[in-house]
């Protein structure tokens, strides 16, 4: 006897699992020997969406539910744009890693910072030049590795040109990438200012002699080298350099202190137009201080002419402090 039925929990399945044609096709080929062991089952219209069983010879498959095919929910289908945002937050982070990995490879092993003028060392890393060639001075041996090496170093150019694309793309960014566009724009300044200097400026060998003095702009507190360049920008005529020139004869910096060759050269660029120069002689006068006498009369002299100096080589500051002495010490 055979049951009239409107539904098979089979087909049901089937069909709420693939409900594309196309799909639901593929898989019933390969389940097609399993079909073939169920005698009414209409292999075309299930492909199709569309089979109902007709006839079953056991009843109950039909009006209970079946152990072997339960009832299926499925879950939601993600829509496009969910899975579109969960591809591209897999991509963010694949590239976010891949940056990460690129950024640990062209941070110098020394520094911990990325090179401005990268080299390869004998060990195969790349790093700051300054920070190993200060390194080498002191040990001959890979940071690194810690065996012993050579000094030879070789222009790394495809790290540096590396690194300035992945910062102007926008690859790599932070701390590090700020610090390193900083002593970018500190190195171009001083190749600047020797490319000045080179061509016969005195003002830019005073601002190197400056810089040196107070190691800025990425440069070494180095004296001596402070001394040279304020020599050359005196013997080019600057008045700002001869005040600098001074000043190292007045400390003994970079050079044999000597007291009356420094009181010469600061009077000089006094009376040439040096601010600087006008404030450090009004100091020292007023004070008494590296062995000028203390003297208001003087003192008050190069303090009135710090405002008149024409030689903008004095900070805001001492400026002030000129303008305050003089206030509260009014001439008689």
């Amino acid at each position: 006897m055979t049951t009239k039925i409107t539904s098979c929990p089979l087909c049901d399945m089937i069909v709420a699992l693939f409900p594309h044609d196309a799909t639901r096709a593929r898989v019933l080929n390969q389940m097609s020997g399993l079909l073939s062991t169920h005698p009414v089952v209409d292999v075309d219209r299930l492909a199709r969406g569309r089979c109902r069983l007709t006839s079953f010879n056991l009843r109950s498959f039909h009006t209970q539910p079946s152990r072997d095919f339960p009832p299926t929910t499925m879950p939601p289908k993600r829509g496009r744009a969910a899975a579109e945002a969960e591809d591209e937050t897999v991509q963010l982070r694949r590239h976010k890693s891949a940056t990460e990995e690129a950024f640990a490879e062209l941070v110098c092993p020394i520094t911990f910072s990325l090179p401005v003028d990268p080299v390869m060392a004998e060990d195969g890393n790349v790093y700051e030049r300054s920070a190993i060639e200060e390194w080498l001075k002191q040990q001959h041996k890979s940071p690194v590795t810690n065996l012993a090496m050579g000094t030879r170093l070789l222009p790394a150019l495809r790290v540096k040109n590396m690194i300035r694309a992945m910062v102007t793309s926008g690859a790599l960014t932070g701390d590090k990438v700020d610090a390193w566009k900083l002593k970018l724009e500190e190195e171009e300044e001083v190749a600047e200012m020797l490319r000045k200097a080179e061509a016969g400026d005195g003002g830019a060998m005073r601002r190197l002699g400056k810089w040196y003095k107070y190691g800025k702009k990425g440069l070494a507190k180095d004296l001596a080298k402070a001394f040279e360049w304020y020599e050359k920008s005196h013997e080019a005529g600057n008045a700002g350099g001869t005040g600098g020139l001074g000043a190292c004869y007045l400390v003994g910096m970079g050079v044999p202190k000597c007291l009356a060759r420094g009181a010469m050269l600061l009077g000089q660029a006094a009376e040439r137009g040096s601010k600087a120069a006008c404030y450090q002689l009004g100091f020292v006068y007023a004070d008494g201080n590296l062995g000028f006498p203390k003297d208001e009369k003087m003192a008050r002299r190069y303090y009135s002419m710090v405002a008149s100096a024409s030689n903008e080589d004095c900070s805001d500051a001492a400026t002030e402090k000129a303008a305050t002495w003089l206030r509260e010490h009014p001439a008689a």
